[in-house]
């Protein structure tokens, strides 16, 4: 995790919402789900599905070019709502992915692009990390 992802601050909440993509980059790439279950709180729909996703990649003889994804514009109010929950929002860009067989042939690609419409996240601050608690369209 970047030092900036440490620190509660608006600044802070943009990087560790980066950092929460990448955690997602990576577990999709190397079947090690271990930083994004970190930065992820329990009954998170949108981390469950991502750890979901995880387990089955790592469970099979295949592997991904994971998308990159990219957080433009993070804005936050930066108030805690009345579950103590700040929300940033934000447009993200993916790059192109594949999934492959393994054999090597791609099954599946995506050409990647801007998402459409407005992202969000909602986290939590304590023990000097955040964690995102809920992540979808906004």
């Amino acid at each position: 995790m970047p030092e900036a992802a440490k620190h509660n601050t608006k600044e802070g909440f943009a990087a560790f919402t980066q950092y929460w993509f990448d955690t997602i980059t990576y577990g999709l790439e190397t079947g090690d789900s271990g930083p994004l279950r970190a930065a992820s709180a329990d009954g998170c729909k949108m981390c469950g599905s991502y750890l979901t996703s995880i387990d089955e990649i790592g469970n099979s003889a295949g592997w991904r070019e994971a998308p990159r994804w990219t957080v433009i514009g993070f804005i936050s109010d930066f108030i805690k709502d009345a579950n103590g929950r700040m929300a940033g929002q934000f447009i993200l860009e993916e790059s192109a992915s594949a999934i492959y067989s393994a054999q090597g042939l791609a099954d599946k690609r995506r050409a990647g692009g801007r998402l459409p419409g407005a992202q969000a996240i909602h986290a939590v601050y304590g023990d000097m990390s955040w964690i995102t608690v809920e992540a979808g369209g906004a």
